[in-house]
């Protein structure tokens, strides 16, 4: 055998075991992208099971629930007697705490008692405590000290007796219609009771709310409104209420009443079952009046010119501000909802703070990509329409706590 011959096959053993092994590497290759997507799909799979097994869970609380009670009152068409009124801060504490009991009676529970184990009744009133004051002062019918006090007095009446500051009557017809059609068709509600004048929109709430669960409160032996439903059941009381018509709030008061008298432990409106992600947040409540207790809408605030020019406070990031800048204002140089915004528009930002807040506006997902529909302002959307972290980094993914949504993670 010739050492031409020897080198001529090792040669060929050499060539195969190199295609072999290309061979085997492609192999090798190709399994290894076959485990990565089935690794994707496990891990899809994976936070797709913890977003159901989230859902079921919240579905089963909310089913399961306690049971809960809603009581509106139209303050802008209805008042509590004058009976109430005359006393002062005792006249508030009793008409609310009469109301609540007969409410409670109505339901079937004799106490009222903070550890019994009755439904809780959430009572939201719906007034201008402004037009309220000056429409009796006018009428004669009580001072400003007697009102002042009365006010004070009810919204210590109860921790789930809310008085809501509505500064104009067309307002207050939208907010309680929004309120009842939203919360009354919770599981958990299973009574709502409406107490209004002669003017108050019963039709509309009687189509709203379900029949089985409303009930209109009315004096006894009163006539009734014209929009009320003959077929929703009345509960009657004994000089409770009385039918008023306020003027809205341009009128001239003689006096100055203070709010700073009202609990400051009024709760929010909102009922407590509810996650605080749906709540408007505590920057809303410290705008609205959270130091003298009273739950306001912005029509009732004073105006900018009126309050001192806020400042940047340098320990904290801008997003914890008080109240936090309009992203929309600063951003897009425009903000829809104007003189009303619960955000602040007269800081006087830097350039370094301004891309400050570019940054966590694109942290807060945009309402429109977040439901899968097209957004207006295409490219020049200041909020975001995926998720910073992406889908492989979001570790707030597998656990359902990220603002955004499965698909906005691509």
């Amino acid at each position: 055998m010739t050492t031409q011959f020897m080198l001529k096959e090792l040669c060929a053993q050499i060539s195969g075991l190199a295609d072999a092994t290309a061979t085997e590497n492609a192999e090798l290759v190709a399994s290894k992208e076959e485990l990565e997507v089935e690794l994707q799909q496990l891990k899809r799979a994976t936070t797709a099971g913890y977003g159901t097994q989230r859902s079921v869970t919240n579905v089963n609380g909310a089913l399961n629930g306690p049971p809960l009670a809603l009581c509106i009152i139209d303050g802008w068409r209805a008042s509590f007697a004058m009976r109430f009124v005359k006393q002062g801060e005792a006249g508030g504490r009793m008409a609310g705490q009469d109301l609540l009991r007969d409410l409670y009676t109505d339901l079937g529970v004799t106490t009222t008692g903070p550890d019994n184990d009755q439904p809780p009744i959430w009572t939201s009133i719906f007034l201008s405590v402004r037009a309220l004051a000056a429409g009796l002062v006018k009428q004669g019918t009580s001072s400003a000290d007697e009102v002042e006090g009365f006010i004070k007095g009810l919204g210590q009446a109860h921790q789930a007796l809310v008085l809501v500051d509505v500064a104009s009557k067309r307002d207050v017809d939208e907010k309680i219609r929004a309120y009842m059609a939203t919360f009354s068709r919770l599981p958990q509600v299973t009574r709502v009771f409406f107490a209004g004048g002669f003017a108050s929109p019963f039709a509309s709430i009687a189509r709203d709310v379900a029949q089985n669960k409303l009930v209109f409160l009315r004096n006894r032996n009163s006539a009734a409104p014209p929009a009320m439903d003959p077929n929703v059941p009345v509960l009657h009381f004994e000089d409770m209420f009385v039918d008023m018509s306020l003027y809205d709030t341009n009128i001239s008061v003689p006096f100055s009443l203070s709010l700073t008298t009202v609990s400051a432990s009024a709760p929010s409106p909102t009922p407590p079952l509810f996650s605080p992600r749906l709540r408007t947040g505590t920057n809303a409540a410290r705008s609205f009046g959270e130091r003298d207790g009273m739950l306001r809408s912005p029509m009732s605030q004073s105006s900018d010119e009126e309050k001192p020019i806020p400042t940047i406070n340098p320990d904290l990031p801008l997003n914890k501000q008080i109240p936090p800048p309009c992203y929309l204002h600063y951003l897009l140089g425009k903000c829809a909802h104007g003189g009303i915004c619960t955000y602040e528009h007269r800081y006087e930002l830097s350039d370094v703070q301004l891309g400050q807040l570019r940054k966590l506006a694109k942290g807060q997902p945009c309402a429109f990509a977040a439901k899968g529909q097209t957004c207006l302002f295409d490219d020049g959307c200041v909020y975001g329409h995926s998720c910073p972290y992406g889908l492989a980094r979001c570790r707030y993914l597998v656990e359902d706590k990220c603002r955004f949504s499965r698909e906005m993670h691509n």
